[in-house]
Formats: structure tokens, C-alpha cells, sequence
């Protein structure tokens, strides 16, 4: 990672998307060849998507002091590419998606990775290996990083407080449109016919909530199980 040529092949390999970049970072600033290279490939029609970590899993990783720094860098990213809508950044909040820090996926078909340990190694200390999927072929790595980057993208969250809180309203849908129905039902005193319909379908609602949530749930209890054991003993 600290050979110069690994680096002036990353701004190439940027520099010669024609589709897709997909970036996931921990908190690195947006140096000057690389926000070059973003912005003309912006400009070309690429699809850019930028994943930062939240500063406040960069202060559990990295220290209070990287916290307020992080944050001044998550607002230079999105000062520099605001303006292009095909340039999405967000910022992912769960440690495992540290494991992509530093690594890259252009056009779906080329992957680099950094190979280091995010809570205990800074990315330069990591070694980098490159994979192409030739013409006609879905190389298996090629695959789990698309699907690994993807998810985690799905996870994370888009900048601002209202994209964030849309964005959570629509991934939990089943909970938010549940407690909508129920609130509308308890409003419909003077309507029978209407509060009993409402309470079926806030009742429908809440199932699939459970559902969904059904695995958090379980930890949930197992957690408050093991909480009141252990004040027992």
C-alpha cells in the first residue's frame, strides 16, 4: 500500500470507469487527483457511490480526537460532489462494514482489496491485490465483493437528518405504517366500521413487523434473560 505505484494505479483505474465506482472508506479525506478523478467521471454519467464511516464508529476505532475530524471530512466529501446527482455518499454505522474500508469496485467487473485489520491497522499498512473478471465471466471474488458492498450500502444511511430519517421510515415500513393505522384507528372512537378495519390492518402491520424484526427480537430477550441472571446471582 505504500508503493507509489499503487496509488497512481488507483487514480487510472478511476480515471478509466465507465459505469460504476463504488468507494468505501473509513475517514479519508477527499484528496485533491481524487475528487479530480470523481468529478470527470461525474461528468461522464458515472454512477458514483461513496461510503464513509460515522464519526462515531471512527471514535470507537480510532479515538475521540478522530471523531470531530471524520465529521469535518464527511462535510468536505459531500462539499466537493454535491452537486452531481449520480454521486451518492453515505455514512454506515455497523463495524463489519469496516472489513471494505479502502477497497474498490469500478464497472462491477474490477475489485481491489486491502487486505488489514481495520480496528488495529491503519490502511497503509495493508497489502493491496487487484481481480478483473475477463470478458463473459462473473469471477466468484468479483461477485462477493459486489454483494458485500452492496449490502452494506443498502445498510447505510444518506447524508442529512431528513434523507436519514426517510430512509429508516422505508426500511421499516412494516413498524412505521403499524403504528401509523393503530394511531388512526384509536382516532375513529366514533366510527365502528372504520376502527375495526383500521385495527385489522395495523393488527396485518404489526405480524409482518415481528416478523421482519423476529431475529432482533430473539437477541433482545436472550440479552434481558442473561441481564436478570445475572442480577439474580
Amino acid at each position: 500500500m505504500n508503493d507509489a505505484y499503487v496509488y497512481q494505479s488507483f487514480i487510472g483505474i478511476l480515471r478509466a470507469a465507465q459505469a460504476t465506482i463504488f468507494l468505501p472508506m473509513l475517514a479519508t479525506p477527499p484528496y485533491a487527483d481524487v475528487i479530480d478523478a470523481l468529478i470527470d467521471r461525474a461528468k461522464a454519467g458515472v454512477r458514483i457511490r461513496i461510503l464513509l464511516a460515522a464519526p462515531g464508529l471512527v471514535e470507537t476505532v480510532r479515538g475521540a480526537h478522530m471523531a470531530q475530524l471524520a465529521d469535518e471530512r464527511i462535510r468536505e466529501w459531500a462539499r466537493q460532489l454535491d452537486a452531481f446527482d449520480n454521486v451518492g455518499i453515505r455514512l454506515y454505522h455497523r463495524p463489519s462494514t469496516m472489513r471494505y474500508s479502502s477497497w474498490l469496485l469500478v464497472d462491477g467487473v474490477k475489485c481491489r482489496i486491502d487486505i488489514y485489520d481495520p480496528r488495529h491497522q491503519r490502511s497503509l499498512e495493508g497489502v493491496m491485490i487487484e481481480t478483473v473478471s475477463p470478458p463473459g465471466l462473473d469471477l466468484n471474488l468479483v461477485s462477493l465483493v459486489t454483494d458485500g458492498l452492496e449490502q452494506a450500502w443498502a445498510s447505510a444511511l444518506p447524508l442529512g437528518y431528513g434523507k436519514r430519517l426517510l430512509k429508516r421510515a422505508r426500511f421499516h415500513w412494516p413498524a412505521v405504517s403499524g403504528a401509523v393505522t393503530l394511531t388512526v384507528a384509536l382516532l375513529l372512537g366514533s366510527a365502528p366500521g372504520a376502527q375495526t378495519y383500521m385495527f385489522g390492518v395495523s393488527s396485518s402491520l404489526v405480524a409482518t413487523a415481528i416478523i421482519r424484526y423476529r431475529h432482533n427480537v430473539a437477541a433482545g430477550l436472550r440479552s434481558l434473560a442473561s441481564r436478570i441472571g445475572e442480577d439474580d446471582r
